[in-house]
């Protein structure tokens, strides 16, 4: 663990995705893309938060952040829309188990 050293823009895609807890979509292999980052970046392809292609080793800027958040936010706009008890589903289950942790 390196806290001073730059965020890649695949390490920041695979956090986002976990974060964000998307649904996996069909991955195709690809020599550009981290293995460890693929699916990472297929789910962010497939809600429009950020291309594959965008998926790589390269540091991650202030602005591409922005960017990446601005369109998470859209989605999880949508998805309250669609589904108003998505946070409170998934984020008071979050809640729960952090808790459970701490107290053990």
């Amino acid at each position: 663990f390196d806290a001073d050293s730059d965020i890649s823009r695949a390490e920041a895609g695979v956090m986002l995705d976990r974060l964000l807890s998307l649904t996996n979509v069909n991955c195709e292999s690809s020599d550009a893309l981290p293995t460890w980052a693929a699916q990472s970046a297929a789910n962010l392809d497939a809600c429009g938060i950020m291309q594959s292609a965008d998926v790589d080793s390269a540091a991650l800027t202030r602005a591409e952040a922005a960017d990446m958040l601005a369109a998470a936010m859209n989605v999880l706009r949508d998805v309250v829309k669609y589904d108003p008890s998505y946070f409170t589903l998934s984020f008071s289950a979050r809640a729960s188990s952090a808790e459970t942790e701490r107290v053990a």
